[in-house]
């Protein structure tokens, strides 16, 4: 009896999942689209900085070094950086928002219960590098899915794990963020 290879090449082929993502949140002639619209707010990063894992690689704004307590306004905040105290790039990217759940941190456990933080997984289209001083902002849309100008935020998130996926070849295919909810 003849074998019959039904895979003429050596290991596997491997999916495109930026397409398969793309195909996803924007739509497909054999799929609807099931992406929003949302704002990635970015830090800008000291120079040199690549990946910021302090807040001391972060640019800060003229209103946190002023005064004497290093912090922002949160009450009356400035024009520039939005009571943020660091300068930022604001940019629209597209992402799928899963269901949010209640998460136990253990780390935290008292004797008299655990702290619950409200919790949001997002998976975003290959983009820069993601930190966990970014920030996403969820504004609110038209019936035609573009975001309504001007801009009337409906959640900021903080991002608490920017997870980076690979393919095999190591190229970035997209991110998962895990945020909490101001």
């Amino acid at each position: 009896m003849k074998s019959i290879n039904f895979f003429p090449r050596s290991g596997g082929i491997e999916l495109d999942l930026r397409k398969e993502l793309n195909r996803t949140l924007h739509g497909a002639p054999d799929e609807v689209a099931k992406g929003a619209l949302a704002i990635l707010r970015r830090m800008r990063r000291a120079d040199g900085v690549v990946y910021p894992v302090k807040s001391t690689d972060l640019l800060p704004c003229d209103c946190r070094t002023n005064g004497y307590e290093n912090e922002p306004d949160k009450d009356y905040p400035c024009d520039v950086c939005e009571g943020e105290g660091y300068l930022f790039d604001d940019e629209i990217v597209a992402l799928y928002k899963t269901n949010r759940y209640e998460y136990q941190d253990v780390e935290k456990y008292k004797a008299w219960g655990k702290h619950t933080v409200s919790m949001s997984f997002f998976y975003v289209e290959y983009h820069e590098s993601i930190s966990r001083f970014d920030k996403l902002l969820e504004a609110n849309h038209n019936l035609q899915g573009e975001i309504i100008s001007p801009v009337q935020l409906l959640h900021r998130h903080n991002v608490h794990m920017a997870e980076s996926f690979r393919a095999d070849t190591g190229r970035v295919e997209f991110w998962r963020l895990s945020c909490w909810t101001d």
